[in-house]
């Protein structure tokens, strides 16, 4: 048998796919904190709190594995000395580049003959404003 007609096979297609899935899911695993366990309790208090429901098994472990990739990033911020902290949201399963394609949107373009105006121009504005002081800012709803 030539190698080309064994790769037209579905079951060498199908055990080549398996075996880069296991490969791909242990090198995810391979860069993790924690151990799988821990992700994949959280991640299910994740997945009834937000009701998500998969497609499949396949859709499930892809999930978990971001889910687990972005918890590390959270706590390795968390560590750090910022000035603010992060958390998980309805969110957490998705990637940076799957929310950026779903929820954000390029700037609209500027149109043609528009022209910038500056409100402000000759207004001085303080070193600094305590907008939470004032009552402007409240409480972080979701982000």
């Amino acid at each position: 048998r030539s190698s080309s007609s064994s790769r037209s096979n579905p079951f060498f297609q199908t055990t080549m796919k398996t075996a880069a899935l296991l490969l791909l899911a242990a090198s995810a695993q391979a860069k993790l904190a924690k151990p799988r366990d821990q992700y994949e309790a959280s991640f299910v208090d994740h997945v009834n709190k937000y009701n998500l429901e998969f497609e499949n098994g396949d859709e499930f472990t892809k999930r978990l594995t971001i889910f687990a990739a972005n918890d590390d990033l959270i706590e390795q911020h968390n560590a750090g000395e910022s000035s603010y902290k992060l958390g998980h949201n309805a969110y957490s399963h998705l990637s940076f580049e799957e929310f950026e394609a779903i929820y954000l949107s390029e700037p609209a373009p500027r149109q043609e003959g528009s022209r910038y105006i500056n409100a402000f121009e000759g207004v001085e504005a303080p070193a600094s404003v305590d907008w939470a002081g004032t009552g402007y800012v409240t409480d972080v709803k979701n982000q």
